[in-house]
């Protein structure tokens, strides 16, 4: 059948071949006649063994701008698709293949007004409104919330749900009684549980943070650490995936804490932290020789309550 090579993220991290995509099948390799071949066998043996055939209609070639136009269109003309620039969206966010600018975040921002603009405020109690942006105006931008750091401009979501929850409009414009801050707090605070946009962002990237830190030896993980290593520091300046990991780990850093178990029998030097190394790499520095065996039992003491507590 033949085989194609394939295409790598990042230098020296995984190569990926295909990739499944909820319903549909992203095929990844090098522009040359003979994987454009080989993919085309492939697909033809998927289909004489499922009984299934390849809709060309629906299937789209997308080139690295390093290829030549010409020989793009030879390549096209073999696979029998056409040529697109881009790969259209996935849940309400264009898939990109450049820098994402502020004008990406818009579609999901005009989607929220949208969606509020159609309850009429007037027939809804303050409590109806709060529901209503809880289940819409938090829940449409999540997906991409937890991928991406959010630019100030898109943040005028806390504007939108400001104006909704207050019954103001461009035309009736009404008093704000409480400042946002007031009613973003949590119930118990005296706040309507509310959640700004920056912090809902956040929170939502340090989740991916930890999942990073839980899952380096995945793929994906493979990927962002060969790409911008286990500190995310090769780069200084980077894609948003960066910017939004390095967020949410600046959060993350604030929040964790390591518990010393083994009753403080872990190594000091090499003994693996949250990072998922020693301290001796964390710190880029050389331990010496009689603190080869230094054990987290000798920086701590031990409680009439059988905790561990720093000397």
């Amino acid at each position: 059948m033949g085989k194609w090579r394939k295409v790598a993220a990042s230098r020296g991290g995984p190569s990926f071949s295909h990739l499944f995509f909820a319903d549909d099948l992203l095929i990844f390799g090098e522009a040359t006649m003979k994987n454009a071949r080989a993919i085309k066998r492939a697909l033809q043996e998927f289909c004489d063994l499922s009984g299934q055939q390849v809709n060309n209609n629906k299937s789209h070639n997308l080139f690295s701008p390093n290829v030549n136009s010409r020989f793009s269109r030879k390549i096209a003309s073999e696979t029998g698709c056409k040529i697109i620039e881009n790969l259209g969206k996935y849940l309400g966010f264009p898939l990109r293949t450049g820098r994402v600018n502020d004008n990406a975040f818009n579609s999901v921002t005009e989607r929220v007004r949208k969606k509020l603009a159609g309850w009429q405020t007037k027939f809804l109690s303050k409590v109806a409104r709060v529901v209503v942006i809880k289940s819409v105006a938090e829940a449409i931008p999540a997906y991409l919330m937890s991928c991406l750091k959010w630019p100030r401009k898109a943040l005028e979501l806390d504007r939108i749900n400001r104006n909704f929850l207050r019954g103001s409009t461009e035309e009736n414009k009404k008093l704000h009684l409480l400042n946002w801050h007031q009613v973003t707090k949590r119930k118990e605070e005296g706040g309507l549980g509310l959640f700004r946009a920056k912090d809902i962002n956040t929170a939502l990237l340090s989740g991916l943070a930890w999942r990073l830190r839980l899952e380096q030896n995945t793929q994906w993980g493979q990927v962002i650490i060969h790409k911008y290593g286990k500190q995310l520091e090769k780069r200084k300046q980077g894609l948003c995936i960066l910017k939004a990991l390095k967020l949410g780990e600046d959060l993350l850093n604030q929040g964790t804490k390591m518990n010393v178990h083994n009753r403080g029998q872990t190594r000091f030097w090499k003994g693996r932290n949250l990072r998922g190394c020693s301290i001796k790499v964390d710190l880029e520095t050389t331990n010496p020789p009689q603190a080869e065996d230094f054990r987290m039992a000798h920086l701590v003491r031990k409680t009439s309550d059988k905790r561990l507590a720093p000397h």
